[in-house]
């Protein structure tokens, strides 16, 4: 995956997280609105619960798309292969820092769940040098999801990658 889909699709998931949270703090104000007039006895109008319902089935729609979307992560059966595949993920985003010699390595453990998030990163190993360490860290973080490991059936389940890194 180039650079540019990437931040396509970086662009595109936050869109989907503005709207998400626009159609959030809608129904907020619907909810609260709601509230008030129970408290002043008012009659609920029919019209403010179908509105409720409206959006509420707009908000689960947009959660399952964002979760379909979620779901195109590149899967893998073999654990090497999917090793590798998170491994390049993490690869191009890492900024080597000045004074880092080429011999620098470090082994980084993350946890990954079935859905490609980021459960747990932590370095297993320092290579001794913590910008280079801290380095690691902000990659893993830059790459926000990861590829999902599958079962012989096609089932997504959480990984458990354990990484080399070199600085060179």
């Amino acid at each position: 995956m180039t650079d540019r889909e990437q931040e396509a699709r970086e662009r595109q998931r936050e869109a989907e997280q503005t709207a998400l949270r626009k159609v959030r703090g809608t129904l907020d104000e619907i909810h609260r609105q709601e509230e008030n007039q129970r408290k002043s006895k008012r009659r609920i109008l029919l019209a403010t619960p179908l509105i409720a319902v409206a959006f509420t089935a707009g908000a689960a729609l947009l959660l399952m798309t964002i979760k379909r979307r979620r779901r195109a992560e590149p899967q893998y059966v073999e654990p090497e292969a999917h090793a590798t595949a998170v491994r390049g993920r993490i690869a191009r985003h890492i900024v080597v820092p000045a004074g880092v010699p080429d011999s620098a390595q470090t082994v980084v453990q993350i946890s990954i769940s079935e859905s490609g998030d980021l459960v747990e990163m932590k370095i297993a190993k320092s290579s001794g040098f913590p910008d280079y360490d801290d380095a690691l860290r902000k990659a893993v973080s830059r790459a926000k999801s990861f590829p999902i490991l599958v079962t012989q059936a096609n089932v997504a389940k959480p990984s458990s990658v354990e990484i080399v890194f070199r600085a060179k």
